[in-house]
């Protein structure tokens, strides 16, 4: 139950942070959107203001008992989508930054590999975290 714990915490604020950095940078989001060159114009610029609300929510959603399921799940969804648009990137020999957390300073580059396995590492953990948020399903509703 402690690991639990731990895991939801840290994963909810992995992404209100990383949402959070974002959320006053739309330019800089997207920026980093284009820069992945699959979606462009209106999409990209959806993107760039819905993305970063969307992992403050999803994250906070982690620490509620009845909304930690669906948090879990959001976030689940977004990190196979942002290593399906890596993988894709990296395929096409395109070097640029993530914009995972924010704008990097001009002209860094992100190595693939890192990026891959730290969202590897947080897609097991939101499936830990979902796993768990139906195992609590029966029990009361509270804070973490």
């Amino acid at each position: 139950m402690m690991l639990q714990r731990i895991a939801t915490i840290f994963l909810s604020a992995v992404f209100v942070i990383a949402g959070g950095l974002k959320i006053f940078d739309p330019a800089g989001m997207l920026g980093a959107i284009q820069a992945f060159r699959v979606v462009d114009g209106p999409l990209a610029l959806a993107g760039a203001y819905v993305f970063p609300w969307l992992e403050l929510f999803a994250g906070l959603a982690l620490l509620m008992r009845p909304t930690r399921a669906a948090g879990a799940f959001i976030l689940l969804g977004l990190m196979v989508l942002f290593i399906g648009v890596i993988l894709s990137a990296w395929a096409r020999g395109l070097s640029l930054s993530c914009g995972c957390f924010g704008a990097h300073p001009a002209g860094e580059v992100d190595n693939y590999w890192v990026l891959l396995i730290r969202d590897l590492a947080l897609v097991v953990l939101a499936g830990y975290v979902l796993r768990g948020a139906f195992v609590d399903s029966t029990k009361k509703a509270d804070l973490v």
